[in-house]
């Protein structure tokens, strides 16, 4: 797709007074087909507390297939292939630990193959559609504190 993008440049003579004008126009080619996610600051830190770069490519992979405007998830038994293909992993058993870490994290949540992508940190669409759904949707808030390195 080409877009048009117009310029309007005036200059004034400081001899003369008089005005000129120079229109200039542009044509930029877009791509509507380029992929996108927003990772809020809140997502990154909980990207930070991942201890596995798998799960990360999990992630990363999930976000990439995820439904605009909803982070629904389906991943079916070829989805799963396809997945597990791509990030050279070896064991199916592999990428179900990394969907469990995921969820512990409550950077996705769901079951069987139905997932969502937690909207407080990662998100494809439109921020009006996120706020939406954060208002519509109740999300789980879950604080740990340690003292002396015992969860408490």
């Amino acid at each position: 797709m080409v877009k048009k993008l117009h310029h309007v440049e005036e200059t004034i003579d400081k001899n003369t007074g008089e005005v000129s004008v120079i229109k200039k126009t542009f044509s930029v080619k877009t791509n509507n087909t380029e992929e996108f996610y927003i990772t809020f600051l809140s997502g990154i830190n909980a990207l930070c507390g991942l201890s596995r770069n798998s799960d990360i490519k999990v992630l990363a992979m999930l976000c990439s297939i995820a439904e605009y405007n909803t982070g629904r998830v389906k991943v079916t038994s070829k989805t799963r292939k396809d997945i597990m293909d791509k990030l050279s992993m070896k064991s199916s058993q592999a990428f179900s630990n990394s969907i469990n870490r995921l969820k512990k994290g409550s950077l996705i949540n769901g079951e069987r193959g139905e997932y969502e992508i937690n909207p407080e940190y990662f998100w494809k669409g439109t921020t009006d559609e996120r706020n939406k759904l954060l208002k519509e949707k109740k999300i789980d808030l879950l604080i740990k504190f340690r003292s002396n390195d015992a969860d408490v």
